[in-house]
């Protein structure tokens, strides 16, 4: 039996904590689950301006003088967090040479991991539907799609890898929107699994979170925002008279140029270490990511998710819509006016997390045994 397994999912894209993370959980559960099997994360870049520097050195050089100090430093972390974690293959820029890569070294085993590699809003790649022709068991745990209502104006995207989608084996995707999506344009059963990070237990993430190295010896409110920290802010006022009198605000910079309230403690270069430990050590959450409201279910954080409002790109939310509702939790989506807070109880979605881990567990085995 070959145990080499491609995986094929973003890790490293404009140094997103929860990307990086959860291509890391994929590829730890898979070791975990059998330790014979070999992942390694595919470095496919994608980007035209990126083909153009075919020298990676040239490439990565450039790249961080148009970063800058701000970006660069904060890439750093990134870059010691993927060294020191993840097994990942040299980069690649064209579809052909991933394919002699994968067939020099008798990979015959491929998965598209998670994120949101099949979100047609946004040009989709072949590479991330295993457009490598025949010779190849194609399997995929976790890809994320859109929301339903952008179909109309983007499924024509979806609708070109069809035959693509035929030749998986297994299909499962991350939510209930998604399987909906994809009914549409194959004949195939689509099963719904949690996203990779809730794979591994809390207890590892725990551990993986004392590398940070920003360490705070007070209470906060963490607030972590992609895309304008509008809707936080408005949140944060209306929250903070009922919360305790002592509590910092802590903001995660995400972008350098993100315009924030004055009395908002500020932490940049925060890498993937950080992001977990100011998490989990967070006394509550405002946020308006996928991933930060993952982590903070996972450490059993209290917190809220608004929706996501970026420049010149319209986020679709039902990713975090569709995993609050497999843990009840739909009251933690604030999209308009709010008043009182109340704390989550965690007891029962603990229980809920144990049974829907092991039922993804058990998805990604059999995908495992197909190879």
């Amino acid at each position: 039996m070959n145990n080499k397994i491609a995986i094929f999912t973003w890790y490293n894209d404009d140094r997103n904590c929860g990307q990086t993370l959860q291509a890391y959980a994929l590829q730890s559960a898979i070791s975990i689950i059998n330790s014979t099997y070999s992942p390694i994360v595919i470095t496919y870049l994608n980007d035209v301006k990126k083909r153009i520097y075919k020298n990676q050195y040239i490439y990565y050089l450039r790249r961080y003088i148009k970063l800058g100090p701000w970006k660069g430093l904060k890439q750093i972390k990134f870059n010691n967090f993927i060294k020191e974690n993840l097994k990942v293959s040299d980069p690649f820029f064209y579809i052909e040479d991933i394919k002699k890569y994968l067939e020099r070294n008798n990979i015959h085993n491929l998965l598209v991991g998670s994120d949101q590699v099949w979100n047609p809003q946004k040009e989709l790649d072949p590479v991330y539907f295993l457009d490598f022709g025949n010779g190849f068991h194609k399997n995929a745990y976790g890809p994320s799609l859109c929301d339903k209502f952008y179909m109309e104006k983007y499924g024509y995207r979806l609708k070109s890898m069809q035959n693509l989608l035929n030749d998986f084996d297994i299909i499962a995707v991350r939510e209930n929107s998604g399987k909906e999506i994809l009914t549409q344009y194959i004949d195939k059963e689509i099963q719904v699994v949690l996203d990779p990070v809730f794979l591994l237990p809390k207890s590892f993430w725990c551990n993986l979170a004392e590398n940070s190295t920003i360490k705070l010896n007070q209470k906060y409110i963490l607030i972590y925002c992609l895309g304008d920290t509008k809707q936080c802010e408005n949140l944060v006022n209306n929250l903070f008279p009922q919360m305790e009198s002592n509590l910092k605000i802590i903001y995660i910079a995400h972008e350098e140029k993100h315009d924030y309230p004055h009395q908002w403690i500020k932490i940049n270069y925060v890498g993937p270490y950080e992001f977990l430990y100011l998490i989990k050590n967070a006394e509550y959450v405002i946020c308006d990511s996928f991933h930060a409201t993952a982590f903070s279910i996972i450490f059993q954080i209290d917190f809220l998710t608004v929706p996501s409002i970026r420049k010149n790109f319209q986020t679709s939310m039902s990713r975090v819509t569709d995993l609050l509702k497999q843990f009840n939790l739909q009251s933690r989506y604030i999209e308009g006016n709010f008043s009182a807070y109340e704390r989550i109880n965690y007891q029962g979605i603990i229980n809920q997390m144990y049974d829907k881990r092991e039922k993804s567990l058990a998805t990604l085995c059999k995908i495992l045994e197909s190879y």
